[in-house]
């Protein structure tokens, strides 16, 4: 009989954990976010009202500026984000429906859509930045209008989104896409095609951490003089803040591996900016 009833209760255990991963999953597509990924915990524990909105947000920005990422050709991604564009300009478009349902407005979805965009087509007729206030300046036009839709401000979400891109340094490589400024290239004597030659790593890992440490002090200070530490865009900052980390510990090989951190700790964090 304990036989038969530990065989039942591992059988309602199991039962139920797979109810929830499978509720989970349909939650994250349904948001258009990725199970596990750091949009998906930046709002899982925030209220519904902010929750959804925020994926949304989120799902989207991922979407865009994946595009120059995955998309081989690249005439074929400045077609797909000149189609972005030119869609949430039409006031009938689905997305500016449900964008509506969330309380987004719907002139200011289309603006971040069309300045993302059109910052990262900027980038394929071989635009390069002088220096360290030209990538913000940059970073500031194409992402202010995507944040403030969910009520972030900007001077975070900046910070934010100059770190991300530079965790998704390896594949913008691969596709001639180079988001280090000139002066810092010069004083390093490389260039795009030798932060790919490994005859240069030594030279390039150098530039590479400081790029990396730089990167995190700044977005620590940006989220240090935030007066609210929690929400969607704290979470977000804190996980990747903390990757940055991970991968400066594991020496910024970032052309090598990519360093995440586990649900484990994306979940932990995500729990204590949802309530510290």
């Amino acid at each position: 009989l304990a036989t038969r009833y530990a065989l039942q209760h591992a059988a309602r255990i199991t039962s139920m954990d797979k109810t929830i991963i499978t509720r989970l999953n349909d939650e994250a597509a349904g948001a258009g976010v990725g199970l596990g990924s750091d949009e998906y915990y930046a709002s899982r524990f925030a209220s519904p009202q902010i929750r959804y909105p925020a994926w949304c947000v989120l799902a989207l920005k991922t979407t865009i500026e994946e595009i120059p990422l995955k998309v081989s050709d690249p005439g074929v991604a400045r077609l797909k984000l000149a189609w972005w564009q030119d869609e949430t300009s039409r006031t009938n478009h689905p997305l500016l429906k449900i964008g509506e349902q969330l309380g987004l407005d719907p002139n200011l979805l289309h603006t971040a859509v069309d300045n993302l965009s059109a910052s990262l087509d900027s980038e394929f007729i071989g635009a390069q930045w002088k220096n360290d206030a030209a990538k913000q300046d940059w970073f500031s036009a194409a992402y202010t209008n995507v944040y403030q839709m969910i009520g972030a401000d900007s001077a975070l979400a900046i910070r934010l989104e100059e770190s991300r891109s530079l965790l998704r340094l390896r594949d913008q490589l691969l596709v001639n896409i180079c988001r280090f400024p000139e002066d810092k290239l010069t004083r390093y004597g490389i260039d795009l095609e030798g932060l790919l030659d490994s005859a240069q790593q030594k030279v390039r890992q150098q530039l590479i951490l400081e790029e990396l440490t730089s990167a995190a002090a700044k977005l620590n200070e940006a989220l240090v003089e935030r007066a609210e530490r929690r929400g969607p865009l704290a979470t977000y900052a804190t996980l990747t803040l903390q990757r940055l980390k991970e991968t400066i510990t594991d020496g910024g090989q970032l052309l090598e591996r990519k360093v995440d951190l586990t649900a484990l700790r994306k979940i932990w964090i995500a729990w204590r900016c949802r309530w510290f």
